[in-house]
């Protein structure tokens, strides 16, 4: 090994040339710790042109790119996000650049994965898992489950409309298409309750947590979206983010395409693209343009966007995610991150992460999550 064989191998990992045997020879030089001067300084070089971030295939790209794309926190400097982008270049589940702080733990947690329940009209709860595939009759509606997505196929809404009731645990995540062909995504500890069959002169749905909705369009039969307090969106074909988690300060509905209408109580706003309604514990509304629409849905792709988010916030999501009780041991420090992390990583790994920015993390029996300074 030497040198010049190390930076051949680089330039092809940049090129996403690397056969699996090249991908094996760099693992074991980086491994080796030979050549860390000579990575940091090519990086320190390099990092302006963007080179590192170019399409990759898919699953480099998700590994690299998509878990640690940008800076891991805003203290550090920039060509460190190819170093972390290096780290994880095969999911070997170890850190081969920085040293990484022991995170003090009883066991490590597993991500959350796809995971709901199923709660039918006359009340028969089915478990629906990533594995399952079965279907259900209710009346002339067919309900489909194939793997984490339940589909239904409505003939008629006949003389009387059922109800279901789709149901995520905390650490689960599901889809649905529902009878009029809108595509649903429900995140972590969240629920949709929705008819077998649209009909009338409304489409109305009930949801708790979070969802991500792209709407079949019909003009004479608007989609309704009702939340806590007498909350509700109206759209009539759109794609848009509803959070509504309780321990959330508001909640928000965030609009990429097409138009909504947002109301309660005190009056109501009409959304445009890239605007996001927010709606506090007294219901005033407030509507301001997003910054970042595609970290709001990072969530349906897989990935935890913390792009300039504060320390509660993230570990909201992450208590969500990985089901566990987090404690601050002295109150929570002032700390901002950014960048994104693959949510398929153990907790210990994200965690792992996180520590580089001088917070400090012990997982305790009955997954409860100390964050020390």
């Amino acid at each position: 090994m030497d040198a010049s064989r190390f930076s051949v191998l680089l330039e092809l990992y940049v090129t996403a040339q690397l056969s699996r045997e090249d991908k094996a020879e760099f693992l074991q030089m980086l491994d080796s710790g030979l050549y860390n001067a000579q990575l940091e300084k090519m990086m320190e070089e390099d990092w302006h042109t963007g080179r590192y971030e170019q399409e990759e295939d898919p699953q480099l790209r998700s590994l690299i790119i998509e878990q640690v794309n940008k800076k891991i926190t805003k203290k550090q400097i920039p060509w460190l996000r190819y170093a972390a982008a290096i780290l994880l270049l095969v999911s070997i589940g170890t850190y081969l650049w920085w040293p990484k702080n022991e995170i003090k733990t009883v066991a490590d947690v597993a991500p959350g994965g796809t995971k709901a329940t199923l709660t039918l009209a006359n009340g028969t709860i089915v478990t629906l898992d990533s594995a399952g595939h079965q279907s259900i009759q209710q009346g002339k509606t067919a309900v489909l489950q194939q793997g984490g997505l339940l589909q239904y196929h409505a003939e008629d809404a006949g003389n009387e409309v059922q109800y279901n009731m789709l149901t995520t645990p905390r650490g689960g995540q599901f889809r649905i298409i529902l009878p009029d062909g809108s595509k649903v995504w429900l995140n972590a500890a969240s629920s949709i309750r929705y008819p077998t069959a649209f009909a009338g002169k409304e489409r109305l749905v009930e949801i708790t947590g979070e969802a991500y909705f792209e709407i079949t369009h019909d003009a004479n039969m608007p989609f309704i979206v009702a939340m806590q307090q007498g909350n509700k969106v109206e759209v009539l074909g759109t794609h848009f983010n509803v959070n509504t988690y309780p321990d959330e300060p508001n909640m928000q509905t965030t609009l990429l395409e097409g138009a909504v209408r947002i109301s309660n109580v005190t009056g109501q706003s009409v959304l445009s693209p890239g605007q996001q309604a927010t709606v506090s514990k007294n219901n005033t509304i407030r509507i301001v343009q997003t910054k970042n629409a595609a970290q709001v849905i990072a969530w349906k792709d897989g990935l935890f966007n913390f792009d300039d988010a504060s320390l509660e916030d993230v570990m909201r999501q992450l208590s969500r995610w990985y089901d566990i009780e987090v404690v601050y041991e002295k109150g929570v420090p002032d700390i901002g991150f950014g960048g994104k992390i693959g949510r398929d990583l153990s907790l210990t790994n994200v965690l792992g992460i996180l520590e580089r920015a001088e917070v400090h993390f012990k997982l305790e029996e009955g997954k409860k999550l100390i964050v020390t300074p």
